[in-house]
């Protein structure tokens, strides 16, 4: 056989080339020694046309000592022995890599002169990096995608395995030689599951990292590579959370996050105490009183049974302190006037409101104590009955028939003269009312006889009263003594039943 000068070249510039790498490689010394004896007996028997004892000792030295010349050696003893494909794969193998421009296109000519003689397969998967196998993974591995592999003809499988992905599969297909074949597999991640639940619901679930984008919302399922990660859960207005967690392929695992709302501080005083604090709608305290809130907007109302409703808007801040202090207005409402509940200033009449505050802090034992000072009235008292007189105008023996008592509206007067009793001949005292209505003027359009100069309306306590019971001892003047009992049960929100009895017992006035 004819010696090729060319290869002669090549042969010896590899020699050349392995014996340099060898004294920077890793391998030990002895290794290389022999890796260059493998390459010195590999040229020889090449040189001597015995193609296959030279691919024994190429392949032998380029185990000991991996270099890219040798590898075209190997590639180039794989084409004299008519085995294209192996010729192929090691062409391959030596191009990798190479910068030499000149070894480029000697390896690029020896790939476009076998490719006739090849079926050349290119196999790429999303992600790349994955190992390639043919037909069965216990053949071995031909490297990773994207790979090119020159193949005979014939029909083979491809598999995928990348670690932290399903090995992917591709259909069979069918290779010619001389043709070029294309397998793109896309490698679907091993995942595992994490379950979020928790309060409050909506807030937003981050993996790994506080800062990153919002994956879901609590409650939820997420998937993540196996391992360890960490769950955040963040809301405005609350402490973030964290949680460890350790993901398993193919499972779950749950998280049950609590988020702590971040605080401030709310003060609200009034100057009339026990007044009821509302907080965005549902009841927080009575006044006054220290509120921890969460941060933002919050509506306030203060309310108290007489009073005006304040509403306020504060916005709380984490750890600083917000001081509401509020003065309640008098809710002078008055329903005797028109019949129907209206504001004092609206009424058609002259108008004064007894309180509920006012009734308890003076304590007054009768209707007639109570309106004792109220501008306008005055009192009669004929050592029997003790009549109300309005504007200087009371006759005596009229027993108050000018004027009309009424509670919540329905007349108390008596059906004979049309007296009104305001003394304890008309309650033994006053712990029902919860306020007086006093109407100066002519009402007896609205109520017909006796309501010529007021009208004098006891309004009882308001429907709201929760379920109790009460019950009370009392003494008054001229030797009175009093008792009381009542009870209150409430059976919803519209429902309820309110009864009350008291009884007096006096030793009467001793004028001597």
């Amino acid at each position: 056989m004819r010696k090729n000068p060319v290869l002669r070249l090549w042969v010896l510039g590899s020699l050349v080339s392995m014996v340099w790498l060898g004294g920077v490689a890793p391998a030990r010394a002895d290794d290389a020694d022999e890796a260059d004896l493998h390459f010195r007996v590999g040229a020889e028997r090449y040189e001597a046309a015995d193609f296959r004892g030279a691919l024994e000792h190429f392949l032998a030295s380029n185990r000991l000592a991996p270099n890219r010349n040798v590898l075209f050696n190997v590639a180039r003893s794989y084409e004299q022995l008519r085995q294209a494909p192996d010729a192929y794969r090691y062409y391959l193998q030596a191009l990798d890599g190479e910068t030499d421009p000149k070894a480029r296109k000697r390896v690029e000519d020896a790939l476009t002169r076998i490719a006739p003689s090849v079926a050349t397969l290119v196999v790429e998967t999303s992600p790349p990096g994955a190992t390639v196998y043919l037909d069965r993974k216990d053949l071995g591995g031909r490297g990773e995608t994207p790979r090119t592999l020159g193949l005979g003809a014939g029909r083979h499988r491809v598999l995928a395995e990348l670690p932290g992905y399903e090995i992917a599969s591709s259909a069979e297909v069918d290779l010619r030689l001389g043709a070029e074949t294309r397998i793109a597999l896309t490698l679907v991640p091993i995942l595992g599951t994490i379950r979020v639940e928790g309060s409050p619901q909506g807030a937003q679930v981050h993996l790994d990292a506080e800062e990153a984008p919002a994956l879901c919302t609590v409650p939820c399922t997420l998937t993540a590579s196996p391992g360890k990660h960490s769950v955040f859960v963040t809301q405005a207005g609350y402490q973030s959370f964290e949680a460890p967690v350790d993901v398993r392929a193919r499972s779950t695992v749950s998280v049950r996050a609590r988020l702590s709302a971040q605080t401030g501080t709310v003060v609200v005083n009034s100057d009339i105490r026990e007044a009821l604090i509302s907080v965005d709608g549902e009841p927080s305290g009575f006044t006054p009183a220290v509120l921890a809130l969460p941060v933002g907007k919050h509506k306030m109302r203060v309310s108290l049974s007489g009073f005006r409703t304040i509403e306020r808007d504060v916005v709380v801040v984490k750890g600083k302190q917000v001081t509401l202090d509020l003065a309640l207005g008098n809710l002078e409402e008055v329903t005797a006037a028109s019949r129907v509940s209206e504001s004092v200033e609206d009424a058609p009449a002259s108008v004064t409101i007894i309180t509920s505050q006012e009734l308890r802090a003076m304590g007054y034992p009768t209707i007639a104590e109570a309106l004792r000072g109220v501008r306008g009235l005055y009192l009669s008292d004929d050592r029997s009955y003790t009549s109300l007189g309005v504007r200087g105008f009371a006759n005596p023996g009229d027993f108050g028939n000018r004027v009309l008592v009424t509670v919540d509206g329905h007349p108390t007067n008596d059906n004979y003269i049309s007296s009104s009793y305001i003394g304890f001949d008309g309650r033994v005292d006053l712990d029902d009312i919860e306020r007086i209505e006093v109407i100066r003027g002519p009402g007896s359009v609205l109520y017909g006889t006796s309501a010529f100069f007021a009208v004098v309306n006891l309004v009882t306590r308001e429907r709201t009263s929760s379920t109790h019971a009460e019950a009370g001892l009392s003494a008054a003047d001229y030797g009175v003594g009093r008792a009381r009992a009542t009870g209150v049960v409430r059976f919803s929100e519209h429902a309820g039943l309110w009864s009350s009895i008291s009884a007096a017992r006096g030793a009467g006035r001793d004028f001597h």
